[in-house]
């Protein structure tokens, strides 16, 4: 959901967010297989399914230390005003 959020504001370069959004999926599918008894959590596999979100957490803490967020798509974020919900028309 995070990754989604990121690539849809554009707060941080699009690059980080689809590490986030290739590697949620991948992880999640690594983590069934292990459940499923096809690997061992620890072995190769397991690592290599870890890989593009640690990749993606390691690149979006650093990039958000050094450089925050993208200031024009803050403020674009800032301008549009608070979301309010609605009911839906009876």
């Amino acid at each position: 959901m995070l990754a989604y959020l990121m690539y849809r504001s554009r707060l941080v370069p699009r690059a980080i967010a689809i590490l986030g959004l290739v590697g949620g999926p991948l992880l999640f599918a690594f983590a069934t297989a292990v459940l499923l008894g096809v690997f061992r959590q620890v072995s190769v596999w397991g690592a290599i399914g870890a890989l593009p979100v640690f990749a993606w957490e390691m690149s979006l803490a650093v990039w958000l230390v050094f450089k925050g967020f993208t200031p024009s798509a803050a403020a674009a974020l800032r301008h549009r005003g608070p979301v309010v919900a609605t009911s839906p028309p009876s």
